[in-house]
């Protein structure tokens, strides 16, 4: 049943030219696919490309944030309970907050309830100050996203995994059509 599902959802994504990524507890890192640890290390490379801070350029703004949770966590949550944050709720954090600025007609209700403090400015592509604001946000996080998505790509396309979880393969399932049509890089 499993390999007829399999080979249906391979069929389907070759010919949507789509990118099926299957993820949850580290079921896909045997296909190529990166861990929770491994996306934050993505996402904070990338955004150390392009959005380093302004005040210290050897962290981003994704470290802000991830750092700023951390060290809210560390204040309010038992010990016991204490972790880093994920890379998803990093996202969240960036979209949620994007929302929470005025934004005239466009203004989300949620910053009825939340303000934003104040955020670090940015060395906008090494060439000038950049405050951090809702269109900024915005373009961070769907920044974030697309990393992330054509880094799954490019593992996709690379994947040979040394051999099923079980006995039939999902092989078809994972690159789609991303084998013909990324060429990694």
């Amino acid at each position: 049943m499993l390999a007829y599902a399999c080979a249906a959802i391979g069929r389907l994504c070759r010919r949507k030219r789509k990118l099926l990524v299957v993820v949850g507890a580290g079921a896909s890192i045997d296909f190529g696919m990166p861990s929770v640890n491994g996306v934050a290390d993505i996402l904070s490379a990338a955004a150390q490309d392009r959005y380093p801070l302004l005040a210290d350029s050897s962290t981003s703004l994704y470290k802000y944030f991830e750092n700023t949770v951390l060290a809210d966590w560390q204040a309010k949550v038992p010990p016991h309970l204490q972790r880093t944050p994920t890379s998803e709720e990093i996202l969240y954090v960036v979209f949620a907050l994007a929302a929470t600025f005025p934004a005239g007609r466009f203004t989300s209700a949620l910053g009825a309830f939340v303000t934003v403090n104040s955020l670090p400015n940015i060395n906008w592509y090494g060439r000038r100050r950049m405050a951090v604001d809702q269109n900024v946000l915005r373009e961070f996080g769907h920044f974030l996203v697309d990393t992330l998505l054509n880094n799954f790509a490019i593992a996709a396309a690379r994947s040979t995994p040394e051999g099923p979880p079980s006995s039939q393969s999902c092989a078809d399932c994972l690159p789609c059509s991303a084998k013909n049509s990324i060429s990694p890089s």
